[in-house]
């Protein structure tokens, strides 16, 4: 969840699913600041959800605010960070990712590597995930993002 106050300031929370037959002790990526979730007041914030275990490897949250930074659109940079990782590991060992973002403006973004999901009642064709702007929306919206595809090299 991001949140941008009539304010101004920015914030981000992030929960765990809890992973099945975990290590006693393990830390997944909530609550690591830059892995499941970053904010910074001055640019915006990115939280992720997905297969933690490997997202932590990338720092991924704080990269995308990074992209942000130096100039990239709020989808851009989501896009780019599925990109970033798909590049380093390479598309066949690509992993269960989603990312949501929002830039210190309100402007929203996301992308993935998730192909479709289901809530039981309605198939979505891709990443799906809720915008509301009480200022502008009566009521919150679903925006679904299809999989970012990144060709092997």
């Amino acid at each position: 969840m991001i949140i941008l106050d009539r304010h101004g300031n920015i914030a981000v929370g992030s929960s765990t699913s809890g992973s099945p037959n975990k290590h006693v002790g393990r830390v997944g990526d909530s609550p690591l600041p830059g892995c499941g979730l970053y904010a910074d007041n001055q640019i915006g914030a990115a939280a992720a959800t997905g297969n933690g275990d490997e997202i932590m490897r990338f720092c991924c949250t704080f990269q995308i605010v990074q992209y942000m930074k130096q100039g990239l659109d709020v989808q851009s940079a989501c896009q780019q960070m599925v990109t970033n990782i798909s590049e380093r590991i390479g598309v066949n060992n690509i992993f269960e990712v989603g990312f949501i973002a929002m830039d210190k403006q309100g402007n929203c973004g996301a992308a993935g590597t998730v192909k479709s999901w289901s809530d039981n009642a309605t198939e979505y064709p891709g990443f799906p995930y809720v915008v509301w702007n009480e200022k502008t929306m009566p009521v919150p919206s679903i925006k679904v993002e299809p999989a970012v595809i990144c060709s092997a090299t």
